[in-house]
């Protein structure tokens, strides 16, 4: 990165989006679903040798990536993923676009079977168009129809676009989570003292024992 964007801010952990055509990034946004506790910093019309301007995000904190980050890829072509530990770069790659979205969005023929009233089968579009992002359609896998670019976006920029899970979750989060529910079942457990520790079946001495067989009391 550049001195021009260093003094953006650098974080010390978490995920930068970069390569973001300009005007793109609160697009990009929508097809994350962004711990509502994490530190967010978007950064617009930044000078780019490659793009003339650009723009990007950056995301403080540890994060998981799903499969939905390759949606950007409908909006941002040639964006790139950097992940950031101790304030520099462990990983860095470009985004790809997915040859296959499933549960987002909607077909747009009115008599699809994923249209039904009644338990309609989850969607599926293969994706098609290499050329440039403008060429990019969606052919649903039940019925055939279409999905053209501007199409894609009227969906993205919807009210009512959302993802089905995945998305960007923070490794703080997660292990609350699994923190909690072994709490909730009952399966963590503490000895009477410090100085009582837990045998393990190894021998090896612990400060405590997950049952995973415990189940709701």
């Amino acid at each position: 990165m550049s001195n021009r964007e260093l003094l953006v801010s650098k974080i010390e952990n978490g995920i930068v989006i970069d390569h973001i055509p300009a005007g793109k990034a609160f697009l990009v946004l929508r097809l994350l679903k962004v711990d509502p506790r994490a530190k967010t910093l978007i950064a617009q019309n930044v000078s780019s040798r490659s793009l003339g301007s650009k723009d990007l995000i950056k995301i403080e904190g540890s994060y998981l990536t799903s499969k939905e980050i390759d949606l950007i890829a409908l909006v941002a072509p040639r964006a790139t993923l950097n992940i950031i530990e101790d304030w520099g770069v462990k990983e860095k790659r470009r985004i790809q676009l997915p040859q296959l979205i499933e549960g987002i969005f909607r077909c747009p023929n009115p008599i699809c079977p994923t249209n039904s009233e009644y338990a309609p089968p989850r969607t599926k579009f293969a994706v098609e168009g290499e050329d440039g992002v403008e060429s990019i359609r969606l052919r649903c896998g039940f019925c055939g129809s279409l999905l053209y670019y501007g199409t894609i976006l009227d969906f993205i920029n919807s009210p009512q676009f959302s993802l089905e899970g995945g998305g960007l979750v923070s490794k703080d989060r997660i292990e609350q989570v699994f923190l909690d529910i072994l709490i909730k079942k009952g399966a963590l457990r503490l000895p009477p003292s410090a100085s009582e520790p837990f045998t393990l079946k190894s021998g090896r001495p612990s400060p405590y024992f997950i049952n995973l067989r415990a189940s709701p009391g």
